[in-house]
């Protein structure tokens, strides 16, 4: 997947101009073979924080619009850096993603505010958590800047597979070595790439860092920047990213019930789960539905649920002949627990076969998958929150 990343020199309050600095290096830079391009933080306003809520009342959604029309225009996906975007009397940091069509797949609020800015005197933190997107079928996630330094939320993407993490960030070169630290960091720990856009130059009183980089899933730099107005061109090899979680193995070797915080989740959510009361009856009188996806053949009897699909208790079918390779290797962050009771299934990667009075207790980040049933199969499952 090739990818071009910008480091940015912009122009502090002054959205036009930069969404014509931003063209400018596109045009200079575009090649056919380009899949994504990253853009840094706050590009369209740079901090200006006092005058924030007036640029937004000003400016409008045009900087959005922008990268739409962009994205369609040089027929690349975008992941956009983020715009302050003013809702009511809130001002959001928001992260845009786009793909080759114009179309936004993904937006994220920035949860973390930064308290040496007084960010919170001027802007509303995000209220939903961070989220898995795709591009081009790839996996992948974002956040911004400060999210950096608060890796729970990087472990729950993670957990859902992501291959790539972009960090879009105005970060300041006071905390250069923080930053370069940190990346890495999240790469290694997590086993994925990571792909970040700082901007460069000094502004209100403020000089930033620059050092753009791409850190490989194995924790060392394919490319970066030093302070300068600039870009990195390179291409990710997104097979590495699951060759190095099978070489050291750390999402199966997790032993989540026993880490403090994700034992009292783990006990909250099973406490907020809904269970209805159901004797023994033939699993027959739960309808059977098709489940939604690329996968034909596969259907499920859903018996209870929670307030997501990782509180769940299912009859899974297989029908004669189903593949789900199209879903490909899945990796999940909750637990699931399964009894095969008729039929078999047939593991494609590790190339064995599944066959009815079998168990499987499968821990957050346990790699599995994907299945093919020649015969059929029935299996029952419980799933439940890390």
């Amino acid at each position: 997947m090739n990818y071009l990343v910008f480091q940015m020199d912009l122009e502090v309050g002054n959205p036009e101009e930069n969404r014509k600095i931003i063209e400018r290096w596109l045009e200079a830079n575009y090649n056919d073979n380009l899949d994504v391009v990253v853009l840094p933080e706050m590009w369209s306003t740079g901090y200006a924080l006092k005058e924030l809520k007036e640029i937004c009342k000003v400016d409008g959604n045009q900087s959005i619009e922008f990268l739409q029309s962009l994205a369609k225009k040089f027929n690349v996906n975008l992941v956009g850096g983020s715009v302050a975007v003013l809702e009511g009397q809130d001002i959001f940091n928001r992260a845009i993603i786009v793909n080759r069509m114009g179309e936004i797949v993904h937006t994220y609020d920035k949860i973390h505010l930064v308290p040496m800015l007084d960010e919170q005197k001027f802007l509303t933190g995000g209220l939903n958590q961070v989220e898995v997107f795709e591009l081009e079928g790839v996996k992948m996630g974002v956040i911004i800047c400060y999210d950096l330094r608060f890796p729970e939320i990087i472990r729950d993407l993670a957990l859902e597979g992501i291959q790539v993490l972009h960090i879009v960030a105005q970060w300041p070169l006071a905390r250069e070595t923080h930053w370069n630290t940190l990346l890495r960091a999240r790469a290694i720990e997590n086993q994925m790439y990571v792909v970040a856009s700082n901007v460069t130059g000094a502004k209100l009183g403020v000089e930033f860092a620059g050092c753009s980089q791409i850190v490989d899933p194995w924790g060392d730099v394919v490319q970066k920047l030093d302070q300068e107005v600039g870009e990195l061109k390179a291409t990710l090899d997104l097979e590495a990213v699951p060759q190095v979680r099978k070489d050291v193995p750390i999402f199966s070797s997790r032993v989540p019930l026993l880490y403090k915080f994700n034992r009292k989740s783990f006990l909250d959510e099973v406490e907020k789960m809904p269970r209805p009361e159901i004797e023994f009856t033939d699993y027959s009188n739960f309808e059977l539905a098709p489940i939604d996806g690329k996968v034909v053949g596969l259907s499920q009897r859903v018996i209870s649920e929670g307030s997501s699909t990782q509180e769940m208790v299912r009859i899974l079918e297989f029908a004669p002949g189903t593949d789900t390779t199209p879903n490909g290797v899945q990796v999940h962050n909750y637990w699931e627990e399964l009894y095969i009771v008729k039929g078999s299934i047939i593991d494609l990667t590790l190339n064995k076969i599944f066959t009815a009075g079998m168990v499987a207790s499968r821990p957050p980040g346990m790699q599995h998958g994907p299945w093919k049933s020649t015969d059929g199969c029935i299996m029952f499952e419980v799933r439940y929150s890390k």
